[in-house]
This record gives C-alpha cells, structure tokens and sequence, in this order.
C-alpha cells in the first residue's frame, strides 16, 4: 500500500498527530514505494548525539555499515566544534523506500553539512542504482538547499581489486560536490592487516576514514563563514527531550517463508530480536523497532506507520517503552489511539502488550493500565513485574514461546513444540 495512503489513515484516526507534512520527497519517490526486502537482514540505525545543545553546527553522515564504524571517529574528532548525527542502514539508495526513509531522517535537525554515501549494498543494475543515488542527492539539495553537501566514496572489498567504483566521484563531479575518496585511501593497505572481514575494518583503518571525513566536514563548514544552516519548519516538529535520539530498526531472517513473523516494538526490543535470533533460528522471524521518542511525540506516530509497512507481520509485541516525557492522560490517549491504528489497519494482525521492569511510579501506573487495557480488549499480557526472568530478552523469548505454542530445549533455545531439533534432542 502507498505510504501516501498510510499518511492519510494515520492522520484520520489519530487526531493528535495531524500534520502538514512537506511532501517534497513525493517528487523523488518511484511509482511503488512499498519497501521490499532485499537482503536477510535489513536495518536501519539513526542516532543524533547532543541533541538538546544548538550551540555547535550539527552534521549528518549518510551511509552503510561503514558509516556506522568510521562515525565514531568523525564524532571524537570533531568534538567541541560539531555535533553530529548518523544514519546508516543496508538499504541502496535504489530501494524503493529510501526517499521516505530518508525524508524522516532529513526532517529530525538543521544539518549545517551532510555527507553522502551509498552503493555498497547494491542489489540491482548500475544503470538503475546510478541513476537512484543521483536521485537522492538531488532530494536532499531541494529538501535543505542551505546545508553543504559532500559525497563519500564506497570502500573496497577484501578479495577483490583495488579497482574503485566511480559511480560516485562521477556524481560528485557531475554536480559540482566535493568529494571524499575512501577507495583511494583503504586500497594500498595490506588486506590482512586493516581489513576484519570481506567488507569492514578495523580500527586503525576506520579511524583513518574518519580522518579523512572530518577534514572534509571542517573544510566545508568553513566555507559558510560561521554562518549557521536556519532550521526549516518541517511539520510534525520533532520533539527533542533527550540528549541523544534515537531510532533503530532491524528485520531478521526477512526473506524466510518458515514460522511466524513477529514485530517487537518498544523497550528492549532491538537487543532482543538480537538475542533471540540465536534461539529461535528459522521458528519465529524477528523485526524490533527502538526509539528514543517518546509515543506523545508527533513524529512517533510517522516512524512507528513506516516500521509497520516494513514486512507483513503475523504478531506485534508492544514492550512498554521509555523514557516517558508526557503526563499521564496525554501518554495513555496516545497508546490507545496507536492500538486504534493498528486494529483499523492491521486487523489480522494480533497485538500483545508487555509492562516494563518496575521502575518509577509513572511507570508502575502505565503498566496497571497496559494490563487493564489487555484484559478489557482480550489481548494477551505479560508483565516484567511479576517474572523471574532478570534478561529482557529472556523475558521476551518466555512470552514468544507461549503465544506461539512453542518449546524450549535444554539449552533454552525456542523449538517446536514436541520436536526433537534442540542441540540434544532434549525438549522442556
């Protein structure tokens, strides 16, 4: 289904969330943007480090599993002078929800400057994901025309030659951007040495791509003489209550057509998909959305309806989630009119909610009521209060074996009920 479609859905039955949204990524979207699983394992992971101070230009990196290493290096070095903030995921910019995605990161700050990488999970011809990338870069140049933008190469593989891909030093110079050349720096390097496996490095190696974009970061920023990138007023408006923000989303075992696909979505849940993806192997199919947002924030409500569209889920496992920057009417009239959404649009789809570890006693208070609201809509409840469970992800793998009539054998790993596929046969 059509996110535009979505978008309308949300806004009609969830009347706190109505917004305005700049649909300028329409214009670069493809006719079919419903995401489509292109490897095992998709994710996606968006962090915003000092998110509360303006006082520093904000940079955003762009990227894959390589950005998602050599950030670290960029943010110790750039310390005191930016604050920055990545998005790395697996998708190529060819995916047929990268814009949206994209969009929704875009709309998260005033990026003073943005770096721009892509291409090395590729899944479809070069035409198409040359083409894709220059897509991209456009979108991100009409959505914040003020920020400075540079374009970072791909990194080569261990095995293969230092023949460096120039898909993208093609676009940076086709459209006059500065470009940073990670190919030529990693290729003279002893494979053995810098690499850790066919497509990463380690840390020497990761820091000298740091380096490298740093310098390029402070190269570009310079360029606007102290000026600062004015935020554009983007509706729904972030809301900003944390240092750091947050969102992180993964699909596990995505391409399978063997067991049930469950949707974890709230505190803990990004671990424990981890976690239970070593015991529930091909069984029980993970997806984990996690988030620093709290569920009264407008924006909450968009990323949640882009999580779901992710993959056709069979169960949606609510952990109750934290922090909580809200009262508790405003809080409680959000999460019912998240399970409205969700009974209106997803209704195969069987909700089970779960309270949080004791904690606070505005946490106390949203687990009675989460219990409450399970009992009176019939939905199946487990509570962290009351279990012995001291492992989230334990707790988790518990209410997972008993929603879906499975076993654990000896070793705790989740089987079919009766089977005898656990590493000893032995099946509790």
């Amino acid at each position: 289904m059509k996110k535009a479609l979505y978008v309308a859905v949300f806004a009609s039955i969830l009347p706190a969330f109505l917004f305005a949204e700049d649909l300028t990524y329409k214009k670069y979207q493809p006719a079919d943007p419903s995401p489509k699983p292109q490897e095992s394992i998709d994710w996606s992971r968006f962090s915003m480090y000092d998110a509360r101070d303006k006082s520093l230009p904000r940079v955003l990196m762009i990227g894959d599993s390589i950005c998602n290493a050599n950030h670290r290096s960029v943010r110790e070095l750039l310390k005191g002078k930016y604050s920055v903030a990545f998005w790395a995921s697996s998708m190529d910019a060819a995916d047929p929800d990268f814009i949206y995605a994209l969009n929704l990161i875009l709309e998260q700050a005033p990026y003073d400057v943005i770096t721009f990488n892509n291409g090395l999970h590729g899944h479809r011809p070069l035409p198409e994901r040359v083409a894709a990338m220059e897509n991209a870069v456009k979108f991100i140049r009409e959505k914040l025309p003020d920020s400075k933008l540079i374009i970072v190469g791909t990194t080569p593989i261990k095995s293969q030659s230092s023949q460096p891909d120039k898909t993208l030093p093609n676009l940076a110079a086709k459209m006059n951007l500065p470009f940073v050349d990670l190919n030529a720096i990693m290729a003279p390097l002893d494979r053995e040495k810098y690499w850790s496996d066919q497509y990463h490095f380690k840390k020497e190696a990761v820091d000298m791509q740091g380096k490298a974009i740093a310098e390029a970061i402070e190269r570009e920023g310079a360029k606007s003489g102290g000026a600062r990138v004015r935020a554009k007023a983007f509706s729904p408006a972030p809301v900003i209550n944390e240092d750091t923000v947050f969102s992180n989303i993964v699909g596990l075992n995505t391409k399978s057509k063997v067991g049930k696909r469950v949707f974890l979505t709230g505190r803990f849940s990004h671990g424990a998909a981890w976690s239970l993806r070593q015991k529930a192997g091909k069984h029980v199919n993970i997806s984990a959305w996690e988030t620093s947002k709290c569920i009264t924030d407008p924006d909450f409500a968009r990323m949640f309806k882009y999580a779901m569209t992710l993959l056709p889920y069979d169960y949606v496992m609510f952990i109750q989630p934290e922090p909580v920057h809200a009262d508790g009417k405003r809080w409680t009239r959000a999460f019912v009119q998240m399970m409205n959404f969700l009974r209106a649009e997803y209704p195969n789809v069987k909700v089970v909610l779960c309270s949080a570890p004791a904690g606070t006693i505005g946490s106390q208070t949203r687990a009675k009521f989460l219990e409450e609201y399970a009992a009176k809509n019939k939905m199946d409840f487990f509570s962290m209060f009351d279990s012995d469970q001291k492992n989230p992800a334990d707790f988790i793998g518990d209410a997972l074996v008993k929603i879906l009539k499975l076993s654990k054998d000896e070793k705790g790993n989740i089987v079919p009920a009766g089977s005898d596929m656990g590493p000893s046969g032995a099946v509790k």
